[in-house]
């Protein structure tokens, strides 16, 4: 063997091993399936993905954070040495798909929210990565990766293609290789604001303008120049006195001989 294929060979060697013992890192959230397809939550499961194999030496957990990044509560979970895929289920999802779980899902996951592998190392919590799935608001900062996905639709599962940061959605696969589906990409687009209300009601503004003027009623003797008979007034008291005159006449001629 010449001293490059022997450099080669060492160099490889020292590479697998550096990736093989680097603890925990390479951990990554793989799959989320939240409910069937009647939308019941009982069956629930969560799938890890280590490719490295590495060692895990310490203590480890789920946390299940709300869309605002608030813990919601965490999940014990314990990877031997060397795992490489790692189911975290309700017993309703083993049953369901016909699989043993690694660990015991004991919590039920929000609709919207965050899932994280985490390490417990001297009695601090380290959020090695994460999944957001659906809308959130707060991302969990994780230190190695943090990935974003819709969240999962009834009966359907949100999916990591290979090794990148690309998740879509199809058919559940606990325990077998992830199929492809379609984007699970989060749609998370501005809300309208809501409907804001009247304000009270409110007494109309006075009218500034003046009434419109009323027509004076006509008064008697005043109606621009006609003469009009009524009772009262002037004109009245000589009609009647005028009347009374001829009536006078009248009886007196009456009461002449013939």
């Amino acid at each position: 063997m010449t001293r490059k294929a022997v450099f080669i060979t060492v160099a490889a060697t020292a590479l697998v091993s550096s990736r093989a013992y680097a603890d925990e890192h390479h951990m990554r959230i793989n799959e989320v399936f939240l409910a069937g397809n009647n939308g019941d939550d009982a069956s629930q499961f969560v799938e890890l993905i280590d490719r490295a194999a590495e060692p895990f030496p310490e203590e480890y957990q789920l946390g299940i954070y709300d869309p605002a990044g608030d813990l919601l509560g965490t999940v014990p979970v314990d990877p031997p040495p060397g795992t490489i895929a790692f189911l975290v289920a309700t017993a309703a999802a083993e049953t369901m798909f016909d699989v043993t779980a690694d660990a015991p899902l004991i919590m039920t996951m929000p609709d919207e929210g965050q899932v994280c592998f985490e390490t417990l190392e001297e009695g601090e919590t380290v959020i090695i990565s994460c999944l957001a799935y659906g809308c959130v608001d707060s991302m969990v900062d994780a230190v190695y990766a943090n990935y974003e996905s819709a969240s999962p639709l009834d009966g359907q599962s949100v999916q990591r293609q290979g090794s990148g940061s690309l998740f879509e959605m199809g058919r559940p696969t606990p325990g077998r290789g992830n199929l492809h589906g379609v984007s699970a990409e989060p749609d998370c687009g501005a809300q309208p604001p809501p409907d804001e209300e009247p304000p009270p009601d409110e007494e109309p503004p006075p009218d500034e303008q003046p009434p419109p003027d009323q027509e004076e009623p006509i008064r008697d003797g005043d109606d621009n120049g006609c003469q009009v008979a009524g009772t009262d007034g002037p004109a009245a008291g000589l009609a009647l006195l005028a009347l009374g005159l001829i009536i006078v006449r009248r009886r007196r001629r009456g009461d002449s001989p013939r």
